[in-house]
């Protein structure tokens, strides 16, 4: 209905069009079919339009606390760009089970040796889960996940690249105090020179989790050595004065159980606030906002729609799944069906639209490349952040004469309404979202948005499989509490394996995570747009020669990164442009 009612308008308004006298200096631009609605030819026609794309992105709000979706997944979602989107989905569906079967013929050949051989269960028991041919291959990670350098880097460059921070002040029910001893240094020193850094988990405190379950909220904190790398220094499982704190320097076991903790406690918070929230639910909310609100033809509707391709429809297959007791969130991380949905409750709650800010966010922390040499991310992602808003500054002066013209815009100000708008007045309940005066206000919003559904989410999503496709080194869920972890009773590697999931858990642990990370023959790269990108736009238009070039600094942005890679012990992939997507396909 939605893309159907989208030709006629189109047809309509160029029919205006072609009726309209304009001025002979506003004559390319009245013309245009894809133009800002000062210069609609057909306001009839455009009104209807807009009508029928209200109908069909219709708001549906089915979980109190959290954003709408719509009601119906429009026509224009489910064939978008002529790609049939069941087809696509069954095809993930397909990859999963053939993961699943490869794993679970791995995993009985190697359960049927360990049983003859009279062996328990150890941490080699996850790499023989890939020993069989034709199975996924194990990770990398596996053959160093249990030195410090790699739990370090796992904050650094792995899939929750949000949670490090500068550490300027001991949290409130820190149990360390500011005399303590790191590498011949005391906590104050390195804090006063900003050489101290810290995990906090508490967003995972109160969203509870099963009783046969636990979910921590640890503070783990991190010091930039004297060789300018970062290293573990400290885990706090409680954050309560009198909780124990764990050391490098510990027992081997009750270290590494701690950093296996800090490790379940990163991704069950990655899963919500860093990945599902940001990337899919705000951005779902941010885009139906646009399509009840801007017409197709409207350039800024053009210039963003490539970047929601597979979007909507993605986020309608799978949000069912989330709260399902069978399905992978649920069974397979300690949050639990529940605490996934109070998870993404609070998420919401907390967000705050400049989170988004990739350059703003990355001095905030402390943590660019200019001060930890190590963070690939960071370097990455600045890059690519500011190749999009370059990019996408100039497409806005393309749109945009004036910046009275965009403050003067009734279709992208009522956008922006709705984004802003409380869930009980109908709107995606984004408060935090800005209001747009400017050419520059524009530019910056769309910057967050085109660069969360890009960069942002491969830097969250491609990445899993690396790694926590090796369960050991990131389990999602682990059946340890925090009270058997003690200096004074050290655990047998043993204990610490067995509280690992068990074996029908960790296959839905590293098929949902192969299956997301992996890239599909379909996949659109970023800044692949189609032949008939911006194509009716007006004579004086620079839209395609702005988009070519945005082609061109995305490729050398690439062969920078992958030349550094070959640099490098162990590269950081998931900002080349050459792996990530054109939205969020996952």
């Amino acid at each position: 209905m939605g893309c159907g009612a989208g030709k006629e308008a189109d047809k309509g308004a160029a029919e205006g069009q072609a009726a309209a006298k304009p001025s002979p200096k506003e004559e390319p631009e009245s013309r245009a079919r894809i133009c800002i609605p000062k210069w609609e030819g057909n306001t009839d026609a455009r009104a209807q339009g807009l009508a029928a794309q209200k109908a069909a992105y219709a708001w549906y709000y089915d979980t109190p606390g959290l954003p709408p979706a719509v009601r119906e997944v429009p026509e224009m979602e489910a064939t978008n760009y002529g790609d049939n989107s069941d087809a696509r989905f069954r095809e993930l569906v397909k990859e999963g089970l053939g993961v699943t079967c490869k794993l679970k013929a791995s995993n009985a050949v190697a359960g049927l040796i360990n049983k003859l051989s009279g062996h328990g269960r150890s941490f080699a028991t996850f790499e023989e889960f890939f020993d069989c041919p034709g199975a996924v291959p194990c990770p990398e990670v596996a053959k160093r996940w249990r030195e410090d350098a790699t739990f370090a880097d796992m904050r650094l460059n792995g899939i929750n690249n949000g949670a490090l921070t500068r550490c300027t002040s001991l949290p409130a029910g820190c149990a360390w105090d500011e005399g303590s001893a790191v590498g011949g240094h005391t906590v104050g020193s390195l804090m006063k020179a900003g050489r101290l850094y810290v995990c906090d988990y508490k967003f995972l405190e109160g969203i509870g989790c099963p009783a046969d379950r636990f979910l921590d909220t640890p503070l783990a904190f991190f010091w930039k050595d004297d060789a300018g790398v970062l290293m573990p220094a400290a885990i706090q499982l409680e954050q309560v004065p009198t909780a124990p704190v764990f050391l490098p320097s510990d027992p081997e076991t009750v270290w590494l159980a701690a950093k296996m903790k800090v490790s379940c406690a990163d991704i069950n918070s990655q899963s919500l606030k860093a990945h599902l929230w940001p990337c899919h639910f705000a951005l779902e909310a941010i885009y139906v906002s646009m399509m009840q609100q801007v017409h197709v033809n409207h350039p800024v509707n053009q210039l963003l729609r490539p970047h929601f391709f597979f979007t909507v429809f993605m986020n309608d297959r799978g949000r069912a799944k989330l709260a399902n007791p069978d399905g992978p969130m649920a069974t397979a991380m300690s949050l639990g069906p529940d605490g996934v949905i109070g998870g993404l409750r609070k998420a919401a709650k907390e967000f705050k639209f400049d989170d988004l800010d990739v350059p703003q966010d990355i001095a905030r922390r402390g943590v660019g490349p200019d001060v930890l040499p190590g963070s690939l991310w960071a370097a990455d992602a600045r890059k690519l952040w500011n190749v999009i808003e370059k990019y996408v500054s100039l497409m806005v002066g393309d749109f945009y004469q004036t910046d009275a013209s965009v403050a003067e815009d009734p279709e992208v100000q009522a956008w922006l309404a709705v984004v802003r708008a409380p869930y009980e007045q109908s709107g995606a309940g984004i408060p935090s979202a800005p209001k747009v005066a400017s050419r520059a206000d524009l530019s910056a919003f769309i910057t967050k948005v085109m660069y969360t559904a890009t960069g942002a989410h491969a830097a969250v999503n491609n990445g899993q499989f690396a790694t926590a496709g090796f369960v050991p080194a990131m389990p999602a869920l682990f059946r340890l509490p925090a009270e058997k972890i003690r200096q004074d009773k050290p655990l047998s590697e043993a204990d610490v394996a067995a509280a690992c999931p068990d074996d029908d858990i960790s296959f839905k642990q590293i098929r949902f995570l192969y299956v997301l990370s992996s890239t599909w023959s379909s996949d659109i790269k970023v800044g692949a747009y189609g032949p008939g990108f911006m194509k009716d736009r007006h004579d004086r238009s620079k839209a395609s020669v702005i988009a070519a070039g945005f082609a061109r600094d995305l490729e050398e942005l690439s062969k920078d990164i992958q030349a550094r890679n070959g640099r490098v012990a162990h590269p950081y992939l998931y900002l080349d442009p050459a792996q990530v997507l054109m939205s969020v396909q996952l």
